[in-house]
């Protein structure tokens, strides 16, 4: 990859945890690692060095973001804010564009970018570069025909402005890079062929963290999550199925913001189950204090907090469109997202059968190990040279 150049143009901040620029961070220390140069252009978050080189973007535009963001999610849900974002995001990296030459030079350039902008990567193709283009998540036309139009649950918001923008970069790019087989068969459900899409699944750090779990006699059952407590990730669902088969002697604990409706359900519980709100915390201590980790969402990429729970040696109940590298019967069970019933039965199952859990809680943890931050670099890069000697 001597006369390759790897540019990052992410809408998003470098190195930063809860933000995509984190993952794209482990790659970039990685070629650092192996001493090829890059040039990232993001909102910020990353430290040039001798092998990086640094683009940020104005301060001021992470902050419109976050505020076009807060428009949507307080006063009107089917605010275009991504739209307002993308726009914004384009022109400030046009105005890169001569930076890019510059770091390219005599090279030839690959561009990893984390935008769904078909202007951006026509912009970098006419410029002779190739780009792959990074999908952390199910796109704008699952949403559209699963949720919003048939008002499968409520919450979701009209995001059918983006599905032309996101087909026409499925496109355009030289190559799709996606986290899951979820996110690859709805991309390909939008009628895009799968030989431009490739599955690297996130990572995580065991560290020299090791399995310490042991088959737990007691009947009380602890179950954790992590994220936005709100519909989209099938908390109100699983509210339902706890409050099924659990009693006060069991805990879940639901780690995080609290959207109002699911503050409402918790409420309505009242004294039928035993359900605690430590709102936005660390999450490793309530990893560490319970036997089972329950993720039943509706759309994800390919959830982080999985990964991370299945480090921490816990059991997952968890839906496919969660686009988790759990095996339904090795490392948790797989459940149909919005089903109370087989959730409940999955919660029971593992609640009854303490063998069971302990097996599930063995099998995520070895499972995990092989999915590490290094070897998505890894696999990312080899990628970039794939395709730049294509």
């Amino acid at each position: 990859m001597q006369n390759w150049k790897i540019v990052f143009v992410v809408n998003s901040y470098i190195d930063r945890p809860g933000n995509i620029g984190l993952r794209v961070g482990k790659v970039i220390d990685k070629l650092e690692e192996l001493g090829i140069p890059s040039l990232v252009i993001s909102r910020g978050g990353r430290v040039g060095s001798e092998f990086v080189r640094v683009e940020n973007l104005p301060a001021w535009f992470g902050l419109v973001a976050r505020m076009f963001n807060a428009v949507r999610m307080y006063a009107n849900k089917n605010f275009r804010s991504r739209l307002f974002d993308i726009k914004i995001f384009e022109w400030l990296v046009n105005r890169k564009m001569e930076a890019i030459s510059r770091f390219v030079r005599e090279g030839k350039g690959v561009v990893h970018l984390v935008e769904s902008s078909p202007e951006l990567v026509r912009v970098f193709q006419r410029a002779g570069y190739v780009v792959i283009l990074d999908v952390p998540i199910a796109p704008a036309s699952f949403v559209v025909n699963q949720f919003f139009l048939n008002k499968k649950i409520d919450g979701f918001s009209d995001v059918s402005y983006l599905v032309p923008l996101e087909r026409k970069a499925f496109e355009l790019a030289d190559r799709i890079v996606v986290p899951s087989i979820f996110v690859k068969n709805c991309i390909e459900a939008d009628g895009m062929a799968s030989g431009k899409i490739m599955v690297i699944p996130f990572g995580t750090d065991v560290g020299d963290r090791r399995f310490s779990r042991s088959v737990r006699k007691d009947s009380a059952l602890k179950a954790c999550f992590a994220g936005v407590v709100g519909k989209r990730k099938g908390v109100d669902v699983l509210l339902d199925a706890w409050a099924k088969v659990c009693d006060q002697s069991d805990t879940l604990f639901l780690c995080g913001r609290l959207t109002p409706q699911i503050k409402a359900a918790i409420s309505n519980l009242g004294k039928k189950a035993n359900v605690l709100a430590p709102g936005f915390v660390q999450v490793e201590e309530f990893f560490q204090a319970s036997d089972l980790y329950v993720f039943p969402s509706y759309l994800e990429g390919s959830s982080k907090s999985i990964y991370e729970a299945m480090a921490h040696g816990l059991a997952v109940i968890t839906t496919f469109e969660s686009g988790s590298v759990v095996e339904d019967g090795v490392s948790g069970l797989i459940v149909a997202a919005g089903s109370v019933e087989e959730l409940a039965a999955a919660i029971a199952r593992l609640k009854a059968d303490r063998e069971l859990l302990w097996s599930l809680q063995k099998g995520a943890f070895d499972a995990v190990k092989k999915f590490t931050w290094s070897k998505y670099a890894h696999e990312l890069i080899e990628q970039y040279k794939e395709i730049g000697n294509a």
